[in-house]
């Protein structure tokens, strides 16, 4: 593909719309405003009667069964042109896939949001990322290569010989202090604990803080030794 034909690609991928969703501030405003001033409460008189830890393990499982539970590749078998960065969450991955990207693009990748142009198959919401059927990502690679992201355990993960496969491990206990800071502030807000210098916080109650869904539940670290086998 020349010059002009990649920038005419990538030209019409930064037009598509967004894989982002933004709620406007008539919601969001509101929407906190309830949050300091009947859940926060509220998760205070749970933790004090010692029900806190229950409540995150249902949420926790809640949120996988939703979000990463039951979903996979479907028949899809990766071919010549994908690599498929396999990781748990919070261990780089996002980082990895920017040079993934950039490495297949020779540097000319653009784009808003990662997942514009990486699929994520295992992802329940799809609609907030690019589907594997959009070929304008690697249409507008020089080297024809896609990367695909995935969360999936090696037994979930379909095997093909002519693609790439590439693995991120991180220090267990750095993903689990990324967990926590993403979970606080990207999803739970104000409703979850905030450990400060001198609190006395220990490593029992911080895992209690983070919950389940990430770090903390076993199904996600056995997706690294499933790689290592």
């Amino acid at each position: 593909m020349s010059a002009s034909e990649v920038s005419s690609v990538t030209k019409q991928a930064l037009s598509q719309p967004a894989f982002t969703r933004t709620w406007p501030a008539a919601v969001r405003y509101p929407v906190l405003a309830l949050t300091w001033m009947f859940l926060k409460p509220a998760l205070w008189a749970i933790d004090k009667a010692g029900w806190f830890e229950p409540l995150w393990l249902a949420v926790g499982r809640r949120m996988r069964e939703t979000f990463i539970g039951g979903h996979d590749f479907g028949d899809y078998r990766p071919i010549g042109r994908d690599v498929v960065m396999c990781a748990y969450p919070k261990a780089g991955q996002n980082w990895t896939m920017q040079i993934a990207v950039q490495i297949a693009t020779r540097g000319t990748g653009e784009f808003r949001h990662i997942h514009e142009v990486v699929p994520w198959l295992d992802w329940a919401e799809q609609d907030m990322v690019v589907p594997l059927r959009d070929a304008l990502a690697w249409r507008a690679a020089p080297t024809g290569l896609r990367v695909i992201k995935t969360h999936l355990e090696w037994d979930r993960l379909p095997y093909s010989p002519e693609a790439r496969y590439i693995c991120v491990l991180r220090d267990p206990k750095d993903a689990f202090v990324s967990s926590y800071f993403f979970i606080r502030d990207v999803i739970f807000g104000p409703l979850i604990r905030r450990c400060r210098s001198g609190c006395g916080c220990s490593a029992k109650a911080l895992c209690r803080s983070v919950g389940p869904p990430m770090s903390a539940e076993p199904g996600r670290i056995a997706t690294c030794p499933t790689y290592w086998s």
